[in-house]
């Protein structure tokens, strides 16, 4: 008996998979433009092979689907396989474009963001000097903020064994919505940083992220090492943002959920209390998850009607 081919549904060629492939090409062409724009270049080394090593696991995983079908059950594997790839390739488009959107040279807006909190009675100072008085708390609060990459390594796999398809691909939508805004904002207002304008020593060693925003800012560093990339994004908060949606992806399952939120909320606290960023960076990283949430639910039941 013949084994049906499936279709490209089946294989996840969705609607949301075509509209990321649209979004990350958008994405690298700006990129490339901003690039050629301000004399930017990137080195690559052999750390880029190894890095690159998951998503081409990922993609030929998917292309083993397409060549050879199994049975229907498993096409669940190929869609998390797709799912995990985009969320890779995104990454490497937008790690090298937070260069470039530092390289525009917009004025800082770390004045602006110091008013607002201290408008609501917030100075990450004076919190973080109370957390560095309390060793156990800031121990905690740094492992929570560590916990992210994990955090993203593991969502799409996890969603996979629990068969929860429709949550996956909302994960994926909300991981490229949210991150494509952080960059598109850190070109826009760049900050340099609560500890540069306080200055202040942050738990985690930021050197290298302070040399990096300053030196492609003012444009004295030109070339981009693929094996120093850091996260240079502050406004909005990617963290906070990324802490909700990967709770919301698990929202139906208890005894997943309760822990999440758990973790989730330690880490949003830690990307203030410990320094990293503004009060105002964490609030329009919630507040960028609840657009990406309403954006997702519009373009859900306009597809349904459709």
């Amino acid at each position: 008996m013949a084994v049906q081919r499936p279709s490209r549904h089946d294989l996840g060629l969705n609607r949301l998979a075509y509209g990321c492939l649209v979004a990350q090409a958008a994405v690298l062409g700006l990129t490339v433009v901003v690039y050629r724009a301000h004399g930017l270049s990137i080195v690559f080394d052999h750390q880029t092979v190894l890095k690159a090593s998951l998503p081409i696991i990922c993609f030929v995983i998917w292309m083993s689907f397409v060549v050879l079908p199994g049975p229907r059950r498993g096409l669940i594997t190929a869609e998390a396989a797709l799912a995990f790839f985009l969320m890779n390739a995104i990454t490497w488009i937008v790690a090298p474009g937070q260069y470039g959107a530092l390289a525009i040279g917009r004025p800082f807006v770390d004045e602006t963001l110091a008013h607002a909190d201290a408008a609501v009675g917030i100075d990450v100072s004076v919190l973080l000097a109370w957390v560095k008085e309390h060793p156990r708390v800031l121990t905690v609060l740094r492992w929570a903020y560590g916990t992210l990459s994990l955090q993203l390594l593991l969502a799409i796999p996890v969603m996979r064994l629990l068969r929860e398809r429709d949550a996956m691909w909302e994960y994926v939508f909300h991981f490229h919505f949210c991150l494509i805004v952080t960059l598109v904002a850190s070109a826009l207002w760049p900050v340099a940083g609560p500890y540069q304008w306080f200055a202040y020593t942050t738990p985690q060693d930021l050197a290298r992220v302070v040399t990096q925003v300053n030196g492609f800012h003012d444009g004295t560093l030109t070339v981009v090492h693929w094996a120093e990339f850091d996260g240079l994004i502050s406004y909005p908060s990617f963290h906070t943002a990324a802490g909700l949606f990967a709770t919301w992806a698990v929202r139906k399952r208890w005894w997943l959920v309760a822990p999440m939120m758990v973790v989730n909320t330690l880490l949003i606290l830690a990307t203030f209390l410990t320094g990293i960023h503004y009060m105002m960076d964490t609030l329009a990283g919630a507040f960028l998850f609840a657009v990406s949430l309403l954006v997702y639910q519009v373009a859900k039941r306009h597809v349904s009607r459709s």
